[in-house]
Parts: C-alpha cells; structure tokens; sequence
C-alpha cells in the first residue's frame, strides 16, 4: 500500500456517494424522504433508534464492498499478517 493512499478508493460507490465537498448542495434525496417522513418531533429514544438503524444500515453497505475488494485482491490472514510489520512512516 503506497504512503498517503486511502483506504478505500475513490471507485468505491459508498465513497462517492457520501464523499463531503466544501459546496452547498440542495438536500439530497435521502434527506428529503426523512424530513418528509419525521416533520413531527419524535421522542428522543425513537431518534437514537433511528439512527442506530441508520448506522448499521451504512456499516453493512461498507462491509459488503469492502468483502468485494477484498475477494477481488485475494487478501488472506497473510495479508493481514504483512500489514501488521508493515512501516509506512516517512524517514525524516
């Protein structure tokens, strides 16, 4: 892995989608739906349980990519193993 790559490439769709910019941009369609759908206050339990839903709902998406590159590169407890002993710091 070269210094300074990102963990997870810019080809990953979840990154793409949620990637932040320094731009304001109209609410996304997401955004829209939940404000449409919550225009009520809600108690404060039922909004942690939401978003706990939503938390684990994006974890997943994660996992499902990340489990695709790592099939597709064909890591194995080895490749861990080298990451573990792996220097990436800059000699200064």
């Amino acid at each position: 892995m070269a210094l300074g790559k990102p963990i997870l490439p810019e080809s990953f769709t979840f990154v793409k989608k949620l990637k932040m910019t320094a731009q304001v941009r109209p609410m996304s369609n997401l955004q829209l739906e939940l404000l449409q759908m919550y225009a009520t206050n809600i108690p404060d339990r039922l909004l942690m349980d939401i978003k706990k839903m939503l938390a684990e709902y994006f974890a997943a998406l994660i996992d499902k990519e990340m489990s695709e590159v790592w099939e597709e590169k064909e890591w194995g407890d080895e490749t861990i193993e080298g990451w573990k002993t792996e220097r990436l710091r800059v000699p200064y």
